[in-house]
């Protein structure tokens, strides 16, 4: 599994960005395999209608994947390191294999259509469900509310 979390901003979007939306259901290659394993499997975000929807929303990025010669995984890194020099994509991976690809990720570029376009297809806030179980999710500092 690879995941990519914002360094010092959240470039005003709520929750982890596209390829922890995504995390679960990509094979080793980084191309979207249909299934959730894993730790991944109990989040709600990879369960019924969540995954189902989740799922439509990766593949709309996969065409421009496609058109750059990547996974819709390296785009998602691609995306995250492109969102400033003040964020560093930090990526997790289980296999070597796993690490190959995702080195690729640096080799992506966008414009500013490229960018535009990946906001139209996963509009802020698009993903449905939570990232973990209610439980988990009440213990994670970034999900406190604070009050001041």
């Amino acid at each position: 599994m690879t995941t990519t979390h914002l360094g010092t901003r959240r470039l005003g979007r709520t929750g982890p960005t596209l390829s922890v939306k995504f995390g679960g259901m990509r094979d080793p290659s980084g191309q979207l395999s249909g299934t959730v394993a894993g730790i991944r499997a109990g989040s709600p975000r990879f369960q019924g209608a969540n995954l189902d929807h989740n799922a439509a929303l990766a593949g709309r990025l996969q065409d421009l994947a496609a058109a750059k010669g990547v996974s819709v995984a390296q785009l998602a890194i691609a995306w995250v390191a492109a969102q400033g020099d003040d964020i560093v994509p930090i990526v997790g991976s289980r296999t070597p294999d796993q690490v190959t690809t995702m080195i690729g990720a640096d080799a992506v570029s966008f414009t500013a259509e490229d960018l535009a376009r990946i906001e139209d297809l996963v509009p802020r806030d698009a993903a449905k469900g939570d990232r973990y179980p209610t439980a988990l999710m009440a213990a994670l500092d970034s999900e406190r509310r604070n009050p001041n």
